[in-house]
């Protein structure tokens, strides 16, 4: 993908994967009976994959202020966006220098170790940017926003 079309994309995803954390951090809120504010303090706090964590132990008890079986639905979906969003926003990009084509990401198991690259398409990171948001979409549904607060396909 040229760099317009991939900084396009990126923006959204950047937003999308905003989006998602935020929603997170009000579902694990929801599942503690905690109002918005509280509980996106609290979720600024933690790691994206710690919130789910968390969420994954609290929605099957009954302590959980969510219904915890549409909770515990909704976590595989979220992981996966979250594993989504950390490709798109904390892998390092790469690309051709003579041309201006956005080729892949680059990947580390942990720093000093084997490094090696992925090739990531424009469609590749649309996919990406759609699951966070339409996981978003479901963590609204979660706790109760209407449907009109959040992103509209495409964006």
């Amino acid at each position: 993908m040229n760099a317009d079309e991939f900084l396009k994309l990126l923006g959204k995803a950047t937003s999308n994967a905003q989006t998602f954390e935020v929603s997170v951090h009000l579902v694990l809120g929801g599942c503690l009976g905690l109002n918005n504010e509280l509980a996106l303090r609290l979720g600024s706090h933690l790691a994206i994959s710690t919130a789910l964590d968390v969420i994954a132990e609290l929605a099957p008890t009954p302590n959980c202020q969510l219904d915890g079986r549409r909770v515990q639905e909704w976590l595989p979906t979220a992981r996966d966006a979250n594993a989504a969003r950390n490709r798109v926003i904390h892998s390092p990009w790469y690309g051709d220098p003579s041309t201006g084509k956005m080729l892949g990401v680059i990947n580390a198991k942990k720093k000093g170790a084997a490094v090696w690259s992925v090739p990531r398409s424009a469609s590749d990171l649309q996919a990406d940017s759609d699951r966070m948001r339409t996981t978003a979409e479901a963590a609204h549904a979660l706790v109760g926003f209407p449907a009109q607060l959040t992103a509209k396909k495409g964006s």
